[in-house]
């Protein structure tokens, strides 16, 4: 726009700089190293991030170990980098400089670990190739397992008590540990029990070789059927205790009623949780239970033990919580859900609020950029 002498409006450095950050933010390249536990745990929080990250300017490059199952990862955008398995006590020197020399010829500007497992791998490409490195946290025993992280850029926490547990073994300065929470997409609508014209199908899912965690789940199956509850129950999963779970079936003449579906990888979980009504996670851990989490997600009722890491499980707001292993807690709260629908699918609308509210994926994605930033510019 011009003034009345015909002189272009002058502008200012300053204002001319602002519409340039406005309009074109500073591409990143950042690369992931990946294990195939984080894949397996977190593939459903990891999809939504890598496009939303994409979308704001962060191209991503994934260093996986071959045949990790990557089918949960936008290929493209997202390029893959696979290696030999790297063992502690095989760290041939030839090895890492060939992966550090493949990922330095991307001009990549950031590596990020995405568990403490894949910790060794990014500090050791980091240092090599004078890059700041991120951290993430997903369970409570990665505070002692990640050591000192003072050089990191920042440390991810999943939950809050996995942060407080990071603070408490001051594995990296206060400013430096920052709480991002896995974003997940949600359902619009809760699923109605009510609606069911058939059985209630129930599945329980996890690491099959906590015994003791799926025998009280079969319990407590039974108890229902004795209860002429009109359920149908699936066993996601699979580990060494599995041929003995199989065993306490045919033992509580369960054997017509129950089951066993092989482990999956998270890509399918999604698919399965959409054809179920309950959702058991048995086990519980000290880890992000993501199988609750999605339970969570896709508008169902979740039940699962009491855990100290996952601050989206909260007793009768967003699950219904027992203590592991005990069959009769959990056979009472499974009848009073069932006999009572409508408190059901209110449960599964107060977790669909508070996911909505702490774990949207662009909630992950803006925490997850800004940190980017912070470490690269």
């Amino acid at each position: 726009m011009n003034d009345i002498s015909g002189q272009p409006d002058p502008v200012s450095s300053a204002d001319k700089a602002s519409q340039s950050s406005i309009i074109s933010p500073p591409k990143i390249r950042a690369v992931w190293i990946v294990s195939p536990k984080t894949l397996e745990m977190l593939s459903r929080a990891l999809n939504p991030l890598a496009v939303g990250l994409t979308d704001e300017l962060i191209e991503l490059i994934a260093v996986c170990p071959q045949d990790t199952d990557v089918r949960d990862l936008p290929t493209p955008p997202v390029e893959l980098i696979s290696h030999a398995p790297i063992r502690r006590f095989l760290w041939a020197k030839r090895s890492i400089e060939s992966l550090t020399a493949e990922i330095k010829s991307r001009k990549v500007q950031l590596v990020h670990a995405l568990d403490a497992g894949s910790l060794r791998i990014a500090r050791t490409v980091a240092r090599d190739l004078d890059l700041p490195y991120i951290v993430s946290c997903w369970g409570m025993g990665d505070a002692r397992r990640v050591g000192n992280l003072n050089d990191a850029a920042a440390v991810l926490a999943g939950g809050k008590a996995i942060r407080q547990g990071l603070l408490a073994h001051k594995v990296a300065l206060v400013e430096n540990i920052h709480l991002v929470r896995p974003g997940v997409h949600q359902v619009h609508h809760t699923k109605s029990l009510d609606e069911n014209q058939h059985s209630i199908a129930i599945i329980a899912g996890g690491d099959m070789s906590r015994f003791e965690s799926f025998a009280a789940v079969l319990e407590s199956f039974a108890e229902l059927r004795r209860s002429k509850h009109e359920c149908i129950f699936f066993l996601i999963g699979s580990g060494r205790m599995e041929k003995r779970l199989r065993a306490r079936v045919e033992q509580l003449h369960l054997r017509h009623d129950v089951t066993f579906v092989d482990c999956v990888g998270g890509w399918q979980l999604p698919g399965i949780l959409k054809s179920a009504d309950i959702c058991i996670s048995p086990v519980g851990d000290q880890a992000i239970d993501m199988l609750a989490l999605l339970g969570m997600a896709g508008g169902i009722p979740v039940f699962a033990p009491v855990s100290s890491s996952c601050d989206f499980l909260i007793d009768g707001k967003t699950a219904l919580l027992f203590k592991r292993g005990d069959a009769s807690e959990l056979t009472v709260k499974l009848r009073a859900l069932l006999d009572d629908k409508h408190a059901g699918r209110e449960l599964a609308q107060s977790a669909l609020n508070y996911l909505g509210e702490h774990h949207s994926p662009a909630g992950m994605v803006s925490a997850v950029t800004r940190i980017y930033r912070q470490a690269v510019l």
